[in-house]
């Protein structure tokens, strides 16, 4: 019954650990599932109550017993055996590689951008989608975008160029170019930390700004561990220099 009334709606992600159910523009990661058979147990009743409304024994009988089966499923025993048979499922079962699979398309509020075409596709069922941009794409220029693009490079064009560049790469969720950018200040004030955090508001959840934890050489192995998964299907992760006293881990930051 689950199933079939929440078909092709959510999916147990057995890599993340997680459930993945989708929403209007994207998917969205849950922990649990739990209330969405309490949601079946209420539309079951409700579809009891308006089966067995004819005032008679047998159906104040039927009646009966599907309010105690009603009140007896809602207890969080039932709900979490529900739960745990639905996690072993074959077929709601996927992991983190099925979604933003497609490395030239961009999920944006209001529609799928084809970065090799700048096309935009409406939302469909079939999409497949964990991460969303924070803004709506637009062709028109921004004077204090260009004009903020000057200042942090110093007036220099080729510098500007080389920056657009780059934030046009992070666009994408495949890697062509095998660099990490340093970016360098000698003083503060220089725009790094402004210019990064619009950056991050306009790509959204593609965008991570990430512990150098991770990226150092620390015995602390868990929480590097869990700072890579957070990475899984980002395209622009912006992190701090390292400390001196914990150099830059190369085979983990490549």
């Amino acid at each position: 019954l689950f199933k079939d009334r929440y078909e092709g709606e959510g999916y147990y992600l057995r890599d993340k650990g997680m459930f993945a159910v989708r929403g209007e523009t994207k998917w969205d990661l849950i922990d649990s599932v739990q209330h969405l058979f309490e949601e079946l147990i209420n539309y079951l009743w409700e579809k009891a109550i308006s089966k067995y409304s004819e005032d008679t024994v047998t159906e104040k009988d039927h009646l009966e017993a599907w309010g105690k089966f009603a009140t007896k499923a809602k207890q969080g025993a039932f709900l979490g055996y529900g739960e745990r048979m639905l996690k072993k499922d074959p077929e709601v079962r996927k992991t983190m590689a099925d979604y933003d699979a497609n490395p030239l398309l961009l999920n944006t509020p209001v529609g799928v951008v084809d970065l090799t075409t700048g096309k935009i596709k409406r939302h469909k069922d079939g999409d497949m989608h964990l991460k969303i941009t924070g803004t709506v794409p637009n062709s028109k220029k921004s004077k204090l975008w260009e004009e903020t693009l000057k200042k942090i490079s110093c007036g220099r064009p080729d510098w500007e160029k080389y920056f657009q560049r780059r934030v046009g790469y992070s666009l994408y969720g495949k890697q062509y170019d095998q660099v990490a950018v340093f970016h360098l200040g000698e003083h503060g004030s220089n725009g790094k930390t402004t210019i990064f955090e619009i950056l991050g508001r306009a790509l959204g959840t593609y965008a991570i700004s990430a512990n150098p934890i991770i990226f150092q050489r620390t015995k602390n192995a868990g929480e590097i561990q869990s700072g890579v998964t957070a990475l899984e299907g980002t395209r622009l992760v912006v992190t701090s220099e390292p400390s001196k006293d914990h150099p830059l881990d190369l085979p983990t930051f490549k």
